[in-house]
C-alpha cells in the first residue's frame, strides 16, 4: 500500500510530540501539582499510538483518532502551562493554543481529503 508522504510526516509528528510531552511529565509524576498533567500525558501517549497506527495503515477511523489526539494535546498544553490557583496567566495561553489549534485544523482538513 502506497501512503502519501504527508501521512507519514503527520504520524511521525504525532509520535515525536507525544513522546516529548511524556518526557516532560515523567520527572513531575510525584508532584501533586502536576498530577493532572501526568495523567493527560499518558492518555496523550496512548492516543498517539492509536492515531499513528491508524494513519500509517490508512484506516477509516484515522480522522477520528487524530481529532481525539489533538483535543488531548491541547488539554495537556493547558494543564502544563496553567498552575493551580492562578487565573491571571490565562492570557498568555491564547497564543500557543491558537497556533496549535490552527495547525491541527490544517492537518485535519488535509486528512479529511486524503483518508
Amino acid at each position: 500500500m502506497k501512503r502519501p508522504v504527508g501521512i507519514m510526516a503527520i504520524a511521525l509528528m504525532i509520535l515525536v510530540s507525544s513522546g516529548w510531552v511524556l518526557t516532560r511529565a515523567l520527572p513531575l509524576q510525584g508532584s501533586f501539582r502536576f498530577h493532572d498533567f501526568f495523567i493527560a500525558s499518558v492518555v496523550l501517549a496512548i492516543l498517539a499510538l492509536l492515531a499513528a497506527e491508524s494513519l500509517w495503515n490508512l484506516r477509516s477511523y484515522a480522522f477520528l483518532t487524530f481529532t481525539l489526539w489533538s483535543i488531548c494535546a491541547l488539554a495537556a498544553l493547558v494543564l502544563y502551562r496553567v498552575s493551580p490557583g492562578s487565573s491571571g496567566h490565562l492570557i498568555r495561553l491564547f497564543g500557543p493554543i491558537a497556533c496549535a489549534g490552527l495547525i491541527y485544523v490544517v492537518i485535519a482538513l488535509y486528512l479529511r481529503r486524503v483518508v
